[in-house]
């Protein structure tokens, strides 16, 4: 998967899936852990401000939540000081956003694709 995209390798590479919204940890080349995630909901986008999620080579500019406990919950990208557990039964309901929020920017316009990639 890293390699067919041609890029230069690093030790760490995170690849986002968003159809799967999985995100893989490859090191040295070798996928060694998977995550969930969660991506916009809108559509995919490469439009400026259209709150979609990009396709695309990026990197973290923004990291939010780096301190804060595990399970806490944001509501625009603000922590509301709760863990997912200590909200209501309601508000558990929803889809919360939860521990960590990262804001990616596009590294390199030459690698974003003109169409999403097939998932």
């Amino acid at each position: 998967m890293v390699n067919s995209v041609s890029i230069c390798e690093t030790e760490n590479v995170l690849c986002a899936s968003i159809t799967k919204q999985r995100l893989y940890l490859f090191r040295n080349g070798k996928n060694v852990k998977t995550y969930k995630m969660s991506s916009s909901r809108l559509p995919q986008s490469c439009k400026e401000d259209s709150l979609g999620t990009p396709w695309g080579l990026h990197e973290v500019s923004e990291r939010i939540g780096t301190d804060a406990p595990m399970g806490t919950v944001f509501e625009g990208r603000k922590s509301i000081g709760l863990i997912a557990s200590e909200c209501s039964k309601e508000k558990q309901e929803k889809n919360l956003i939860t521990t960590r929020i990262y804001i990616y920017t596009i590294r390199d316009k030459k690698i974003q694709l003109c169409s999403p990639p097939s998932p």
